[in-house]
Parts: structure tokens; C-alpha cells; sequence
């Protein structure tokens, strides 16, 4: 039931890994399998939301091609720094990445309603810079990076809260998809 609620919650906004990643390290995953294993939902919830998003006319393709690429690499970095790193510090670094991300969840400034400009090509380079941070963060971690890719898409690439939640999921489930590959590379996904 759990993993159901958190499907919801990463497809309508993002955070889910709030949930199953720290259930799945206290039922005694190791945590760099717990993050691999993670993934595997996330890229399914992904593509489905995919899907929905381009039933209703919704899915925003142009700022998704612009970002796509460096969020993808960033995410192989990131992904390769969680399976090099020991169980202590990575449950460390989710213990302050789960602060940070409840701040953004109380907060939450994704609201404000986008002003629709042209994308210049300052955004253009900023929003694909961002993208890659991003793309390390969601291969290394995850947690939160949902609200990330919603805030960057609002505040920078200039999207309404509907394209911008429709670039989430695309752009997530591009990069989890490639970031799962690493993890299971290196032997960090359980199949149960």
C-alpha cells in the first residue's frame, strides 16, 4: 500500500522516495541496493505518467530535449558516486537530503504561476547546467529531485506547473532509467 501512495505522490508532484527508500533500507536492504532497487518503480510510475501527460496534450517535448542529455550524464555520475560510497555516509547524506526536501515540501514556491516568456538562450545553458546537477543528484540519491525538476522548470525554463511536472517525469524517467543500469551493473538491484 505504501508503494502505491508513493506512486501517487511522485506522479502528481514528487517525494515518493521519501517513503520507499529509507522502508526498503529498514527492512534490511543494504543502502546502495535500497537505492538501486528504488529506481525500478520510479521508472515504471515514470513512463505511465509519460503517457498520461500525452493523452491529455500536456507532455512538453522542447524544453524535455533540451535537458534531457546533461541530466542523463549527471545521472551516471551521480549513480556511480552512490555505489562507491559506504552505508554510514550515503544513510547520512539521505538523513540531511530528507530535511532539506520536507523544507521544499512545506515551502513549496512550484505554485507561482509560470509568466510564459520566450526561452532565451541564457535559460537555455542555465536550465541545461541545472539539469545536469539535477541529473547527479536523481542518480545518486533521488529523494526530492521530483521538486527540483519542477522549481528549475518553473523558475528558469519558464513552464506552468502543469508542463513543468510533465518535464519531471519524462526527464526522470530517462535518467533513472540509465542510473538503474549502473546500479545494476554493480549488482545493487534486488528482483525481491
Amino acid at each position: 500500500m505504501s508503494v502505491f501512495f508513493a506512486g501517487v505522490i511522485n506522479t502528481v508532484s514528487a517525494g515518493g522516495s521519501l517513503l520507499t527508500l529509507p522502508m526498503l533500507i529498514f527492512l534490511g536492504l543494504p543502502s546502495a541496493e535500497a537505492n538501486g532497487t528504488n529506481r525500478v518503480a520510479i521508472v515504471v510510475q515514470s513512463l505511465s505518467a509519460v503517457l498520461a501527460f500525452k493523452r491529455k496534450g500536456k507532455l512538453e517535448t522542447k524544453v524535455s530535449s533540451i535537458v534531457a542529455l546533461p541530466a542523463i550524464i549527471g545521472s551516471i555520475f551521480g549513480a556511480m558516486a552512490a555505489v562507491s560510497i559506504s552505508d554510514a555516509l550515503f544513510q547520512l547524506i539521505l538523513a540531511i537530503t530528507m530535511i532539506v526536501t520536507i523544507v521544499f515540501i512545506v515551502w513549496d514556491p512550484s505554485k507561482r504561476e509560470a509568466p510564459g516568456v520566450m526561452l532565451s538562450n541564457n535559460r537555455k545553458v542555465l536550465g541545461m547546467i541545472a539539469f545536469f546537477g539535477i541529473g547527479f543528484y536523481g542518480g545518486f540519491i533521488q529523494v526530492g529531485a521530483g521538486f527540483y525538476i519542477v522549481l528549475t522548470a518553473m523558475l528558469i525554463m519558464q513552464l506552468s506547473f502543469i508542463h513543468a511536472n510533465s518535464v519531471k517525469v519524462m526527464i526522470t524517467g530517462l535518467y533513472i532509467f540509465v542510473s538503474l543500469l549502473v546500479f545494476g551493473i554493480n549488482g545493487e538491484v534486488t528482483g525481491g
